[in-house]
């Protein structure tokens, strides 16, 4: 004898329910699976060599930091700024503000390899941060926010650049503009 409120309807789980447990399970195998590799590579003295992955297991030394020359001349100073960190505080085009770091970081670029060439160590994130007149689009100031380079020569060299040779078209805004960005500085050496 068939009910007339459960005739016609379906029974088990909707195609929804379904994939749901379906990337549920996916996604909790993949837990396991990495779970358990960690384990047995952490509590076996070869897992590593048992499993045929030594090349990939094995992390590329780690360039020493230090003030000494390098042995060869071909190092390359990458000055990279950080274009998707800049935050304009003004009624400025920050698309015209990023075009300008960008054409115009042969300026950072020549204050890194200056600071390569006293403490070739030196690298990582410099916060720059500096401001633009209103009536002319001079920078007024530059200053470094935050520098992990451990650097101070290399923030002193980027803010005296930025603002001696930085210059904008002046904004429509009276007072000054602020401009904030990150840029990464690495040495680059051929292997």
């Amino acid at each position: 004898m068939t009910d007339e409120n459960t005739a016609g309807k379906r029974k088990g789980c909707g195609p929804v329910l379904v994939f749901m447990i379906a990337v549920f399970a996916m996604t909790f195998g993949l837990l396991v699976g990495a779970g358990g590799l960690y384990a047995y590579l952490y509590f076996t003295d070869d897992g590593v060599e048992r499993l045929n992955i030594a090349e990939i297991a094995e992390a590329p030394p780690a360039a020493p930091q230090t003030d000494e020359p390098a042995d060869d001349d071909d190092v390359y100073a990458m000055a990279y700024p950080l274009l998707d960190s800049i935050n304009v505080h003004a009624s400025l085009d920050e698309d015209t503000i990023r075009n300008h770091i960008s054409e115009n970081r042969e300026l950072l670029q020549k204050c890194y390899e200056e600071e390569l060439e006293r403490a070739p160590g030196t690298r990582g994130e410099v916060d720059i941060q500096f401001s633009i007149r209103g009536n002319n689009g001079e920078v007024a100031t530059a200053v470094i926010r935050n520098n992990r380079t451990g650097s101070e020569q290399l923030g002193r060299c980027l803010t005296r650049a930025i603002q001696d040779e930085w210059s904008f078209s002046a904004p429509d805004t009276p007072g000054v503009a602020t401009v904030r960005f990150q840029s990464l500085f690495f040495p680059l050496r051929p292997e």
